[in-house]
């Protein structure tokens, strides 16, 4: 006798269903606001991966506090910087180690083995000044995004994530994708204990001259490997180890080498375009500014594509004892010519009778290019500081008034008497904009070396100078007499960032 069973409906008789799995097909209710009553509990969980690598979906469970609020993170940007340069953003990213092995940035990637080297030993490495650490529940998201332009050849061998760079050899600590004639498999390394995943992409398989992103999510209990959004593995950090590697923080690496003698055809060079690192679902109260210094976007130093990196101040480093001369203002030519930098630093004024405007430091935001990414700079505030050098004062108050003079277009500096027309069938030239800043003043005979008073200015609404636009920091005698000998020598201090 057969001890199946019909479920029906006690009024509509209609019969209840099961899947191919044999799991009963249910539809919970559809239309709450008639039938509250009927809606019962479920447990829910997300789905991040369905599988279709590892064959298992990847499902987790969201979660709720006592209070009954769900738990939400805030992720934290720690890093981003894409190839665009022809120059390379000392800032940013720097060679870390080189042995007869070369690089190229072109078209947007940093290529390593441009050269195709074929020596044994011969490798290069490059790294990132920042480094980032695993912070209690917060993953650390790490993105490398590049192709290869062939498989690999015997003897070669690349390895990107997270490591200190060692010198052509593999390293000890960290995380990483390794890239070889086998393929490309996940790497954890414990102080010199290899854990490793299977091969995640076969030598026939990989997307040659095909941009990819590879992701590295760090979390203290595992490391998971994700190819374009898809989860290839995930490696459980080995018993006996508190977290995945042994070195707190660690920058990203990225490094080719040759493990034996190399065949000059047919070789594979990885192409880098962008590397990415955030923080995962942790508020970290940092400002946006704050963020971006981080990353190394102070506005004191310059960014991708700047012909000569460094400082964007002129503040030059005197080798040898010097005379402090002042020049005088001027409304077209800036004290501190544009070329040496103006975002701030040092100038000296000659003084001179009271009225006229002139730029002491200007500065224009570039243009920018495809090989030097345009950039909005931020600027939250400024110093000036001044000093009475050269001879004595003269017997009368010396005062100057400050300003900040921003959003000029030109291709050179424009002159602070610059119009701006309004027209709808020609480019036209903007104005500067004009912000006061304060007064600096001198007592009549005033000692040489006499200090005054900073003038710091706080912006509430920050000063954002948009690319092509020109910034002077201007001055204007209000009391003072021509004495060439009598010199203000003046700082100023930009608190700014690039975003």
């Amino acid at each position: 006798m057969a001890l199946d069973s019909i479920i029906r409906g006690n009024t509509s008789g209609t019969g209840a269903e099961v899947n191919a799995s044999n799991q009963l097909k249910v539809v919970t209710e559809t239309n709450v606001e008639a039938n509250p009553g009927n809606v019962g509990a479920i447990r829910i969980f997300s789905e991040n991966d369905p599988g279709s690598v590892t064959g298992t979906p990847f499902l987790l469970s969201p979660e709720t506090s006592d209070d009954y609020r769900l738990r939400v993170g805030v992720d934290s940007l720690l890093y981003d910087h894409t190839f665009s340069e022809t120059v390379l953003d000392s800032s940013a990213i720097k060679i870390s180690n080189a042995v007869t092995m070369t690089s190229t940035l072109v078209n947007g990637f940093l290529t390593l083995n441009a050269g195709s080297a074929t020596v044994s030993g011969n490798y290069i490495s490059f790294t990132t000044p920042r480094h980032f650490r695993v912070r209690a529940t917060s993953p650390l998201y790490v993105e490398i995004t590049g192709t290869l332009t062939t498989a690999p050849i015997t003897n070669q061998q690349i390895e990107a994530g997270l490591y200190l760079p060692t010198a052509g050899t593999r390293p000890q600590d960290g995380v990483w994708y390794e890239v070889t004639t086998a393929g490309i498999k996940g790497l954890i390394a414990y102080n010199g204990t290899f854990t490793e995943t299977a091969i995640l992409v076969t030598p026939g398989n990989l997307p040659i001259n095909v941009n990819g992103c590879y992701l590295i999510v760090v979390n203290l209990n595992s490391v998971e490997f994700w190819i374009d959004d898809i989860l290839y593995a995930t490696l459980q950090v080995p018993t006996g180890n508190a977290v995945p590697y042994l070195t707190d923080s660690l920058p990203v690496t990225i490094m080719q080498r040759n493990i034996g003698t190399v065949n000059a055809a047919n070789q594979c060079q990885i192409k880098i375009g962008d590397i990415g690192v955030t923080a995962g679902d942790i508020m970290s109260n940092r400002s946006w500014a704050a963020q971006m210094s981080g990353m190394g976007q102070m506005g004191s130093q310059t960014q991708a594509g700047f012909t000569t990196p460094g400082s964007t101040a002129s503040l030059p480093n005197a080798t040898a004892a010097t005379t402090l001369t002042g020049a005088a203002l001027s409304q077209t030519v800036p004290i501190k010519a544009v070329a040496t930098g103006g975002l701030g630093g040092e100038a000296a004024i000659t003084a001179a009778v009271p009225g006229l405007d002139g730029m002491v430091f200007s500065f224009q935001n570039p243009v920018g290019s495809i090989t030097q990414p345009p950039r909005n700079l931020t600027i939250m505030g400024l110093r000036i500081s001044s000093a009475s050098v050269g001879a004595a004062a003269p017997a009368t108050l010396t005062t100057l008034q400050w300003s900040l003079a921003y959003g000029a277009t030109g291709a050179t500096v424009p002159s602070l008497a610059q119009t701006e027309a309004v027209t709808l069938t020609a480019a036209t030239a903007r104005a500067y904009r004009r912000i006061p800043l304060g007064l600096t003043g001198f007592a009549g005979a005033a000692a040489i070396g006499t200090v005054a008073p900073d003038i710091t200015v706080k912006f509430d609404a920050p000063i954002t100078l948009m690319p092509g636009e020109w910034l002077a920091l201007c001055a204007k005698f209000i009391v003072g007499a021509a004495t060439a000998s009598h010199v203000i020598w003046c700082n100023g201090m930009f608190d700014s960032h690039w975003d």
